[in-house]
């Protein structure tokens, strides 16, 4: 058998379907059995974070192979908690534990900057005792039941990712994922943890993983108070799941149809903020004149263009910190700019109005915008000195810039863009333009 994975030679291939394939391999001269994911929609940024992510509720990925878009990952013994519910619900005490886990896991994520595409059983593995997740860094549609409401809309952040965990927490206690949330099918303890996860305004949700964590642990310890009726959430619909193929084989296979079969996972996030470890009082205090602080919000929102005039091409990379913040606040757009002019070298094109600006667009005029209806955003720019390598007659610059500044607008869904329109416009040639921008959510 073929293989082209630099260093590792294929025992066998455990899954290969539409969203890449899974095979069992063995490291050159060392002997040592790993899991390889190639063919699927790797994000590159994020599958280098993650090889430098180290949590024992995270499945380690040891290599990013980037020009293969391939996944060195641990091979370890276990089985998918899909496969594990086929068998119907877990005992309360196991539900919890897992959890507990996947929060742990997603808290090492969020403070790499990782949130997941698409959490669901299919990517948790249970192993000795221990739940790690899978399934970062591949894109993926999300799996009806499991993904937050926001996810329909394209968001991905922390919260979505809690929402997820609390939905999985809901599948082990009753068999399945929530369709209507019965909270009267789960045990009294429960009840309020599975109610701020599942909360349809990512707001409501805890502030972090880590704070989500806390809560659980709480409630093992029966220290956690009851949510007043003001916290409480109602029963919400959620979409009922699609049929998931059930799980044959110990872990390898988990781990490949949690990665091929679910689509593996994306993104990048973190919570700001601690989350209160004790409910509110049934009666709350009259509003003092003294105003409050502003929150500093939550989650994070990603964004990707591409451009090409001609042999040159831009490929830009955006991250907005947070993703969802109040009136006052501050946040952050971090810009990864990568120009290869190549042979003949350098035409003259230029993107938007060729200016180094921040602008906001209004949530419909579209992914990627055409008209010049941007409105300048003052904000507080920082550029690192440009990487510039040559092969030959190719030429790469590589440009990172911050900007920084506090939030004025209304509240609504905004899309931040460097430029102004950000479709390309060109001399000479024909501009090609592809991707999305960033959505930032003023409260």
């Amino acid at each position: 058998m073929t293989w082209d994975v630099p260093g590792y030679s294929v025992v066998r291939v455990l899954r290969e379907g539409p969203a890449g394939r899974i095979a069992e391999a063995v490291r050159d001269g060392f002997g040592e059995r790993v899991l390889i994911l190639d063919g699927a929609r790797i994000v590159p940024d994020e599958a280098w974070a993650l090889t430098r992510l180290r949590d024992p509720h995270v499945l380690r990925v040891h290599e990013y192979v980037e020009q293969r878009q391939a996944l060195v990952m641990d091979f370890v013994e276990g089985e998918s908690l899909a496969r594990q519910l086929a068998g119907g619900p877990m005992a309360p005490g196991a539900a919890f534990r897992v959890l507990r886990g996947c929060l742990l896991g997603l808290a090492a994520a969020h403070d790499a900057g990782l949130v997941h595409r698409d959490l669901s059983p299919a990517n948790v593995v249970l192993t000795g005792g221990t739940c790690k997740l899978t399934g970062f860094a591949v894109e993926a549609p999300g799996t009806d039941g499991f993904a937050a409401p926001e996810r329909r809309a394209g968001e991905f952040t922390a919260a979505g990712d809690l929402y997820s965990a609390a939905a999985i927490f809901y599948a082990c206690l009753t068999g399945h994922a929530p369709g209507v949330v019965q909270l009267d099918l789960v045990p009294e303890p429960a009840r309020g943890l599975l109610a701020r996860g599942l909360a349809q305004n990512p707001m409501a949700r805890p502030s972090s993983a880590r704070a989500y964590a806390a809560l659980v642990e709480a409630v093992a310890r029966n220290q956690w108070e009851q949510p007043t009726p003001a916290q409480a959430v109602d029963p919400v619909p959620v979409p009922v799941p699609e049929d998931r193929p059930a799980l044959v084989r110990p872990m390898a296979v988990t781990v490949a149809l949690g990665l091929v079969c679910a689509g593996g996972g994306f993104g990048v996030g973190k919570a700001v903020g601690e989350d209160e470890s004790k409910s509110k009082p049934k009666h709350a205090a009259t509003p003092s004149s003294t105003p409050k602080a502003v929150p500093q919000g939550t989650g994070l929102a990603r964004g990707r263009l591409a451009y090409a005039a001609g042999k040159q091409r831009l490929d830009v990379a955006l991250t907005v910190t947070p993703a969802v913040v109040q009136a006052g606040g501050t946040v952050t757009v971090k810009m990864a700019e990568r120009r290869r002019a190549g042979c003949p070298p350098v035409l003259k094109w230029r993107i938007g109005d060729g200016q180094s600006a921040l602008f906001s667009y209004p949530r419909s005029a579209g992914l990627l915008p055409a008209t010049r209806v941007g409105t300048p955003v003052k904000a507080d720019v920082r550029r690192s000195q440009p990487k510039v390598s040559v092969k030959g007659c190719e030429r790469t610059t590589i440009v990172h810039s911050t900007y920084t500044f506090t939030v004025s607008l209304a509240p609504g869904a905004y899309l931040l863009s460097p430029w102004s329109p950000p479709r390309a416009k060109a001399f000479g040639a024909r501009a090609v333009s592809r991707g999305r921008l960033p959505v930032l959510t003023v409260r």
